[in-house]
């Protein structure tokens, strides 16, 4: 019996984690830390491979420590394992997130080289860069991974900001991603009146703002146009990308002014004020929120709250 466990152990401890890794240990190698490393491997290696690659890891018990050798064709990794690991279990994932690095031979020209709980920061040589792009976090295999977001320009480093998507880690490459929502939105204000709205938020350079416009008909017989200031601010920046939501979610306000035309009382003035919670789906947002709009027709003056709902796609 106990030779059958210990070539079931063999058996478990050499099998693929998936197609292009695997895992080989002795006898002696404790299963909870055999998981542990085929849960750090296939959670940090994974993305940086190709569909042709295969990675092999073998690991070993020392006098003082294990010893894990990680292989990517002829390139290799040595990562010391202290028996203690159990009491430091992000120590293997941290060591192969920078040092996995010198297994990879084609790192994209623009990548990601730094993960704190609220940013990213990326070195780039693009002179077009600039404030308000976005960019998709890829793996090796061209999977988008996750949306990005430029908050700053600095010589030749971008410090972003993740707008949506899983868990992003170092080594990611980036590529251009879509920059300019437009939007399409229904409202309702606290008279009853129902209004549809279409409009776009162009990226300013200067972070977290954008240029609006909006054209929208109020009840059937309004019917405006106006552009304006939009901030957005991701959750992520302020809460960190531990929690999934938190990745998607983000609010803005803005301020929009313009003319308007009523069928009844001919031309005159509009200005709103609004709040939004929005949450990113890949190119699509959808968003919620409220407030208050003011009309002016030459004396006469109406005002009030409203709440609206739509969707957005990102070019």
């Amino acid at each position: 019996m106990k030779r059958i466990g210990v070539l079931m152990l063999l058996l478990l401890a050499s099998s693929p984690i998936f197609s292009a890794i695997r895992l080989q240990s002795g006898p002696t190698i404790p299963l909870v830390l055999i998981e542990h490393v085929e849960d750090a491997l296939s959670s940090v290696m994974r993305p940086r491979l190709t569909e042709d690659q295969t990675l092999n890891a073998f690991l070993e018990e020392e006098e003082d420590r294990y010893r894990l050798t990680v292989e990517v064709e002829d390139r290799h990794l040595v990562i010391p394992i202290p028996f203690s690991w159990e009491t430091e279990k992000s120590y293997l994932s941290d060591s192969l997130v920078y040092d996995g690095l010198v297994l990879l031979d084609d790192l994209p020209s623009m990548m990601i080289d730094f993960i704190s709980k609220t940013s990213v920061l990326s070195e780039s040589s693009d002179p077009s860069v600039r404030v308000g792009d976005r960019f998709w976090a890829i793996d090796a295999r061209g999977n988008k991974v996750g949306l990005l977001g430029v908050r700053r320009v600095d010589d030749r480093r971008l410090l972003l900001q993740q707008e949506g998507g899983k868990a992003l880690q170092v080594g990611l490459g980036l590529i251009k991603g879509p920059k300019i929502p437009v939007h399409l939105a229904s409202s309702i204000d606290a008279q009853g009146v129902f209004g549809f709205h279409a409009g776009a938020h162009i990226p300013l350079r200067i972070y977290p703002f954008s240029l609006s416009v909006e054209g929208g008909i109020l009840g059937g017989r309004e019917f405006s146009l106006g552009a304006g200031i939009r901030a957005r601010v991701s959750f992520s920046q302020l809460f960190g990308t531990g929690w999934a939501p938190w990745r998607a979610l983000s609010f803005s306000a803005g301020v929009l002014g313009g003319g308007i035309y009523s069928l009844s009382n001919g031309w005159g003035l509009s200005v709103q004020g609004t709040f939004l919670l929005e949450y990113a789906l890949g190119r699509w947002i959808i968003f919620g929120g409220g407030g208050e709009r003011v009309r002016v027709f030459g004396s006469s003056l109406r005002d009030g709250l409203f709440f609206t709902a739509g969707t957005a796609y990102t070019f």
